[in-house]
């Protein structure tokens, strides 16, 4: 070992800034280097870390009283450093069989059955390398001996099959309404709908308005820089929007002092990282082409009524004597996209004839969280027979990473086998049975412990049977369109994510909605998912597909599974184009709830909307309602 002198010892500490109490504190430290074999390098390496970690107040000088506390410290982290360079499987040999319990109550044999030690055979031809001299272990008859290694356990079938007993079985409001929301439909007409229980006599005509597959990309991969740009992406996008709107220039910097009123652009930010933002905590960053990517703090004093949360896009009327502090007098944070092109009389595919499509939703998890029997599956399945709804849309998660067994690691199956069985299955049965009446479109969520987890999310693989062409597959988010109504969905539950961060004032003696708010957010923002950034636990990868989240133009019906309260809302968004507003759009937004609950059924929903002739992007809801499985 070699013999460090302190000299070399005290430059050292010198060099990083520190300073010894006296000559018989260096003496110390180089026996100490000595004792753990450290060199002065790697010494005053771990003392930097002692000490600020430690917060130790000495004033940057290696006190006697200091250095016991260090010895301890780094004998902590050679036991530390030791234990992980232990194996963590033990080889066992026959000395290990003198720990084997022998002395088991008495059991007689089963005709023909020998006892086994549990221990596999040498296989022929293969050596281990050790040579060993093993012997035959005695064992009385009447006392088995309790195997070293047991046999794996084979499949527990009781946890894919339903009990008499189970909770799910026990409940008592199967099939009550919980929430009805009717409104009548203008020029409804009688072959517009169809009733519960009737065959449609002409199939629903489903196209994916967006897709996109993810075969090229890989996963978490996203650099700084990629987020940088969506953002800068985003606000440039909004100030161009703004601008057409409201006829006024967008281009001034965040922090520019000026005494006029202006119109700035920029993204909301909460002065403290990790930070619960409220009124007194709002910064506003502007974009880079224009502010460089500065921030001013932002103050909403004189605006009536708001709601913020971090990385919302908005646009800022007020004025900044100072420089330091945007004094806002107006705030833009709501431009709804345009409603999607259509012609007054064609439907989908130029279908004039194009039905009112019926909807029924259901967003897992959809088995009881005591099993993986599937129940609440079935149970859907068995009343979408019954009402032969014209779309069944199913929301995943379909194998949640939270399920109990799942999370775990209880499951005596691959995840993907489970996948296979009790949900695929189980809707190919569906659609072989229903033929062409119902369509089916599946929706995977990050919460599948199958499949991606990822967000944007691509859709599941195309290897069903499916002959009929009657299953389609969306990314998450997704959009489709059902004889001409347009459906936007995400099973990402950015309604809880946005409730947890959202700080608003409501005007004295005004309403206030909190989930129409929230919903609206979807819609202002052009956005699935405009939280930035995202809540914890969201895998948000902005470099995959940088148009995914984008919502382009304005949906019939808009799709929110969440954690939250089930409910119904019709959203009103005026688009302004040219500083001309136009008549605002009806968007009928759904939050179906969850189809299974605990040990206990849940709620989905039943939709029967319909696309307005001449105005896209508007739903007049016929009918809706929340219905306990």
């Amino acid at each position: 070992m070699a013999t460090f002198e302190p000299g070399a010892v005290l430059k050292e500490f010198q060099d990083n800034n520190f300073k010894l109490e006296d000559a018989a504190v260096g003496d110390a430290c180089a026996n100490m280097a000595q004792s753990f074999g450290l060199t002065p390098e790697e010494l005053v390496e771990s003392w930097e870390v002692f000490y600020l970690n430690m917060k130790v107040k000495t004033n940057n000088t290696v006190t006697k009283g200091a250095l016991e506390n260090f010895r301890k410290h780094l004998e902590r982290d050679r036991v530390e450093a030791f234990k992980k360079k232990q194996p963590a499987v033990h080889f066992y040999t026959k000395d290990d069989l003198e720990d084997v319990d022998m002395d088991q109550p008495s059991t007689p044999w089963k005709s023909g059955v020998k006892p086994t030690t549990g221990l596999s055979p040498q296989p022929t031809g293969r050596s281990s390398g050790i040579p060993t001299t093993q012997k035959p272990i005695a064992a009385d008859p009447g006392s088995p001996v309790t195997p070293l290694f047991p046999a794996p356990a084979t499949p527990s079938k009781t946890l894919f099959q339903a009990t008499p007993a189970s909770a799910f079985k026990q409940r008592t409001n199967s099939g009550a309404v919980q929430l009805i929301f009717d409104q009548p439909l203008e020029g409804e007409s009688a072959s517009g709908m169809e009733v519960d229980g009737e065959a449609s006599e002409q199939p629903c005509q489903i196209e994916a308005a967006r897709n996109w597959a993810s075969e090229s990309y890989r996963y978490m991969y996203d650099r700084v820089e990629d987020k940088a740009n969506a953002l800068e992406k985003r606000l440039l996008a909004f100030g161009a929007a703004l601008a057409r709107a409201e006829d006024c220039s967008t281009s001034h910097q965040v922090y520019a002092a000026s005494q006029d009123t202006v119109t700035v652009v920029g993204r909301i930010c909460c002065d403290t990282e990790g930070g619960r933002i409220n009124e007194h905590s709002v910064l506003l960053e502007g974009s880079q082409e224009h502010s460089n990517g500065e921030r001013v703090k932002l103050d909403l004093r004189n605006v009536p009524h708001f709601s913020i949360f971090p990385g919302q896009t908005v646009g800022v009327e007020g004025q900044n004597p100072s420089g330091h502090c945007l004094v806002a007098s107006r705030l833009f944070d709501a431009l709804p996209p345009p409603p999607a092109s259509a012609t007054a009389d064609t439907g989908v595919n130029g279908n004039t004839s194009a039905r009112l499509p019926s909807m029924m939703v259901a967003a897992g998890p959809f088995t009881a969280a005591d099993n993986l029997a599937y129940e609440p599956l079935e149970e859907l399945l068995s009343v979408a027979k019954a009402r032969r709804p014209d779309v069944l849309l199913l929301l995943g998660p379909f194998v949640d990473r939270e399920h109990p067994h799942v999370r775990q690691g209880t499951v005596d199956a691959h995840l993907e086998d489970v996948y296979a069985e009790q949900v695929q299955k189980k809707v190919e049965a569906f659609c072989e049975e229903v033929g062409s009446g119902v369509k089916v479109v599946v929706v995977p969520s990050v919460r599948d412990s199958h499949h991606d987890a990822i967000f944007p999310q691509p859709p599941f693989s195309l290897d069903w049977k499916d002959p009929g062409k009657e299953i389609t597959f969306l990314s998450n988010p997704g959009v489709f369109t059902a004889n001409g109504v347009r459906v936007a969905v995400t099973t990402m539950d950015v309604l809880k994510h946005l409730s947890s961060e959202e700080a608003a004032r409501v005007a004295p003696g005004a309403a206030s909605d909190r989930m129409a708010r929230l919903a609206g957010h979807i819609l202002g923002q052009r956005s699935f998912y405009p939280l930035f950034p995202p809540a914890l636990g969201t895998p948000l990868d902005l470099s995959l597909a940088p148009n995914a989240l984008e919502l382009t133009s304005l949906p019939d019906v808009l799709v929110l599974p969440s954690d939250l309260a089930p409910f119904v809302k019709v959203l009103s968004a005026e688009s302004k184009e040219g500083g001309q507003s136009s008549q605002p759009a009806q968007v009928l937004c759904v939050n179906p709830g969850r189809l299974s609950k605990g040990t206990s059924g849940g709620t989905f929903s039943y939709i029967q909307s319909k696309a307005s002739r001449g105005v896209a992007g508007k739903a007049n809801p016929a009918k809706v309602e929340i219905i306990r499985i």
